[in-house]
């Protein structure tokens, strides 16, 4: 198997996880009223930094600092989070979809866009410099 494939699959296991902290997390805040938009960012930023610790650990096995690497991680999840706050604000406020069925329909563009995002900006550098060692 490519090493690309290999990650994209070990990506979506993890970014499994990453979705049901999310979606379960949004999901608790809402029924709180807690405001969709605050309550998007929120659990949007709980998934990324899950994510972030399972993929740089058991996908990427960065060795190195985190530092360049989560803030990379962080900087395309926020874009991300933009992306899905636009698309819920559009579904919910534009088109009447309900917030937790505009939350499913977001997930996986944002999903999409993250990975490639990711394995080639993100962790590229660092997984460049481990099969250098």
């Amino acid at each position: 198997m490519s090493p690309f494939k290999s990650h994209l699959i070990k990506y979506s296991l993890i970014g499994g996880s990453g979705v049901m902290i999310d979606f379960v997390l949004y999901a608790g805040l809402i029924h709180f009223l807690v405001p969709m938009q605050w309550a998007n960012w929120l659990s949007v930023s709980a998934g990324i930094l899950n994510n972030y610790y399972l993929n740089a650990r058991f996908n990427y096995q960065i060795k190195v600092s985190h530092k360049k690497a989560l803030s990379c991680f962080y900087l395309v999840g926020m874009g991300g989070w933009a992306i899905s706050a636009g698309l819920l604000f559009l579904l919910t406020e534009q088109l009447g979809f309900s917030a937790m069925s505009s939350k499913i329909v977001t997930i996986p563009l944002v999903v999409l866009a993250q990975f490639l995002t990711n394995h080639y900006w993100s962790f590229h550098s660092i997984t460049s410099r481990n099969n250098e060692k």
